[in-house]
């Protein structure tokens, strides 16, 4: 069920300084311990990010689709539309929050999942 997230780690990581063991697997997803990259740069966060939401999306099944922009990164059953529409107001109430608290903002890309309610037990029951 992993293989695409073991053949991206293992050899070529787009982080060399990620090995395999900062991947935890639970209820049939990966994800990252997040405490271990914490310290990485921007690039090398985005390519982490992306590479979890990409396996994530896989293991989620065929009606998933990940989709970003410049601050987001969404993985959802949406369609590319209402993706859009989403991602456009995430990006909106960013801009907004970065102009009323400067600096309180992050410039690494959040991650918004939006998990039918299957999907989302089983995410969450690594956590209960």
């Amino acid at each position: 069920m992993f293989a695409f997230l073991r053949k991206a780690l293992q050899g070529q990581s787009p982080f060399p300084d990620l090995k395999v063991d900062h991947w935890d697997y639970h209820a049939g997803f990966s994800h990252p311990r997040w405490r271990d990259v914490a310290v990485v740069g921007r690039a090398a966060w985005t390519a982490l990010v992306r590479s979890w939401l990409n396996a994530l999306r896989q293991e989620c099944g065929p009606d998933y689709r990940l989709d970003r922009n410049d601050h987001f990164f969404l993985l959802s059953p949406l369609k590319a539309h209402q993706a859009r529409l989403q991602l456009d107001f995430f990006e909106t109430t960013y801009q907004k929050l970065t102009n009323q608290l400067s600096g309180l903002t992050s410039d690494r890309p959040q991650v918004v999942l939006v998990l039918l309610n299957t999907e989302y037990q089983r995410y969450l029951s690594h956590w209960s």
